[in-house]
């Protein structure tokens, strides 16, 4: 992209996913890399092709037991245990796609620049579950995984990753109230 590309130029360009990803929370990040000429390529997982992910069983073996169990339970507690447990595993299945899909988008670039960096969440970045648990031996042995997290850190924060940089904390939010409400469920007890 031109380094004078606006900021719709570069969503429209990377399809970009407001509500997954919002832009006020990456779009600085992106635009930064734009403007200093870096290539920028989106990795997520066609929309359109989330419906196949979901019935696609093979993905369940692209995760140790213990990881699929966690992308699972991720899925459950991200979603404040509202979702159906028939619901948990073809959810756990999208996030494995989209993973796959952004190390290989990760690894066509690699193989003509060099030097990648992915900006993702927590979890896509783990490695025994994330991006990382689909790369080459070669690119684990490259790689560098940096978690930023705000304020202090969980006990799982420093799970499969090589450095852990904390940050301010931020105001809490309660994610499930919001969840609840737009989902028409009770609020919890």
């Amino acid at each position: 992209m031109a380094a004078d590309a606006t900021e719709a130029d570069v969503r429209s360009r990377l399809a970009w996913d407001d509500a997954g990803w919002p832009w006020t929370r990456y779009g600085p990040v992106v635009m930064t890399a734009v403007r200093a000429g870096v290539p920028v390529l989106g990795g997520n997982l066609p929309r359109n092709e989330m419906r196949a992910a979901m019935a696609d069983a093979s993905l369940d073996a692209r995760l140790t037991p213990q990881a699929l169990a966690r992308q699972r339970d991720n899925i459950r507690d991200g979603h404040c245990g509202l979702l159906p447990a028939s619901q948990l595993t073809p959810m756990a299945r999208i996030q494995i796609a989209r993973d796959l899909s952004m190390a290989q988008t990760m690894a066509q670039a690699a193989s003509a620049s060099g030097v990648v960096v992915l900006v993702a969440g927590t979890e896509h970045v783990r490695r025994s579950l994330g991006v990382p648990a689909h790369w080459s031996a070669r690119d684990h042995a490259d790689s560098w995984v940096v978690v930023m997290h705000s304020g202090p850190p969980d006990a799982n924060a420093r799970l499969g990753v090589d450095r852990l940089w904390i940050t301010s904390a931020t105001a809490p939010q309660d994610h499930c109230a919001e969840l609840r409400r737009r989902w028409g469920e009770p609020a919890a007890p």
